[in-house]
């Protein structure tokens, strides 16, 4: 594969900097003891529920940009689009969640058997407060990839195909958003051949357009030394 030309990776790598760059400030300021270069995101990780509803936020923004009428916005629903449809919608489903991929391997693009996954929760980073020295809080996480569906419906199939690229344009200019939000990365996939559903609108069959995007997220929560040590006490099972 040809390399990628200078002028398209330098802007990339300078934004990246920007963001690992906050998140160490951000750190700081949490007074938490990081490792340098430990890759902590500006804000705190997030898992699927709050991505959904920062699809919302952007998707609003992005239409907000565009000067879209308000009662002409796209709309986006867990569920199906609803009948009748008066707007144009966005659905989305998870289709696959699994543990984190740890190599440079991309899931879903490359072969399985080069992809080493992040079985278990691991210790991300421990905070040490000045007013409890003896305790200490680990905060812990586990990466997984998900791979979202989602479907834009329209009633004609220029309007479906129109909403379909938007979307993913708006995914792609808001990637550093999410990546600031404390989702890992967001990436376009594929998009799916395209469908339609029975129910009539206007004397036409709603049309879809489907697209996958792979979604990683990282799922955290944090024990302290306090409850480590209470546990193998109240179990039984210390020496």
């Amino acid at each position: 594969m040809a390399d990628i030309p200078d002028k398209l990776v330098v802007p990339d790598y300078i934004m990246e900097n920007i963001i690992d760059g906050l998140g160490t400030h951000k750190a700081k300021l949490l007074k938490s003891s990081i490792a340098e270069g430990a890759g902590v995101l500006p804000s705190v990780s997030k898992d699927l529920p709050e991505f959904f509803t920062e699809v919302a936020v952007v998707l609003n923004d992005y239409q907000t940009r565009l000067n879209i009428n308000p009662a002409d916005r796209i709309t986006i629903c867990e569920e199906g689009p609803p009948t009748p449809l008066t707007t144009q919608v966005i659905s989305y489903k998870l289709k696959k969640r699994a543990p984190g991929a740890v190599s440079p391997a991309r899931p879903g693009i490359s072969s399985s058997a080069d992809i080493r996954h992040e079985w278990v929760p691991r210790c991300r980073y421990i905070i040490e407060e000045d007013n409890k020295p003896n305790t200490k809080t680990f905060v812990m996480g586990q990466f997984f990839d998900n791979m979202i569906e989602f479907t834009c419906w329209a009633r004609t199939n220029k309007a479906a195909n129109s909403t379909a690229l938007l979307f993913q344009d708006l995914i792609n200019n808001y990637r550093f958003y999410f990546k600031l939000k404390g989702f890992s990365e967001v990436i376009f996939h594929e998009r799916l051949e395209d469908i339609q559903m029975d129910t009539e609108t206007s004397g036409n069959t709603l049309k879809g357009r489907p697209m996958m995007f792979h979604v990683r997220t990282d799922r955290t929560f944090s024990i302290t030394e306090n409850v480590l040590r209470d546990i193998v006490i109240n179990l039984g099972i210390s020496n």
